[in-house]
């Protein structure tokens, strides 16, 4: 990310690039507002910190069969 982007502001980016592209949103911080907003952009899961290795496959696989 460019400093001074967010998630939200990337997946932006991405979506402009790449529309429909699947994502999963990891962060330290709890459930936002700007979580919820990318999830309506079409990204997936949120996963909170520490990110533990089943957390991770879990999500991504939710992901790729959605």
């Amino acid at each position: 990310m460019d400093p001074g982007m967010d998630g939200l502001d990337t997946y932006k980016k991405i979506i402009e690039i790449h529309p429909g592209q699947k994502a999963v949103i990891a962060s330290g911080f709890s459930e936002t507002d700007h979580v919820k907003e990318v999830q309506s952009l079409g990204a997936g899961a949120y996963i909170r910190k520490p990110l533990l290795l089943e957390k991770i496959g879990l999500a991504a696989k939710e992901e790729s069969d959605g």
